[in-house]
């Protein structure tokens, strides 16, 4: 049986908007919003635990910086070389957002994929965190890679 989690966007957002009721609950999710809206950069930490060993693990430390627009829609790059793309809605805790986000063009290509993004804070610092779990054929536990980091803003 498959359970599908329901965004707290929709609930804030679009039942309001379908049913026609409640526009404070969108002027909310938009006065939250621009607490995460601009740019932000960091020192971040990619890693990445593979117990089916068919890959090495990395571990990198680096500068990684992007920007959020005000609908949740985000882009970061890495100095080593991966580029995170994807759109946040805001989740369920206080002044915190979740969303999937696509990792390409990482030097080492174990760190391509689809991640689980979650942002929260916003004033003054945003903490963002990626995660990916790969369950791989014949292992107990799935290969796991992670991206986190603590942003400060900045004004390009």
């Amino acid at each position: 049986m498959r359970v599908f989690q329901v965004s707290a966007w929709v609930v804030v957002c679009l039942v309001p908007a379908i049913l026609g009721c409640d526009v404070a609950a969108q002027d909310a999710q938009q006065a939250h919003a621009q607490k995460i809206a601009g740019y932000w950069t960091s020192d971040a930490r990619f890693s990445s635990r593979i117990p089916s060993k068919t890959q090495a693990e990395y571990f990198w430390v680096g500068r990684m910086w992007g920007r959020i627009d005000a609908t949740g829609k985000l882009r970061f790059d890495a100095d080593n070389g991966c580029v995170a793309t994807g759109l946040l809605a805001p989740s369920y805790g206080v002044n915190s957002w979740s969303g999937l986000a696509n990792v390409v063009e990482c030097k080492n290509a174990g760190l391509n994929g689809r991640y689980t993004m979650t942002v929260s804070g916003g004033q003054p610092h945003l903490t963002v965190g990626l995660s990916s779990s790969r369950p791989m054929p014949g292992n107990i536990y799935p290969d796991v890679f992670e991206a986190t980091g603590t942003f400060a803003r900045y004004r390009p």
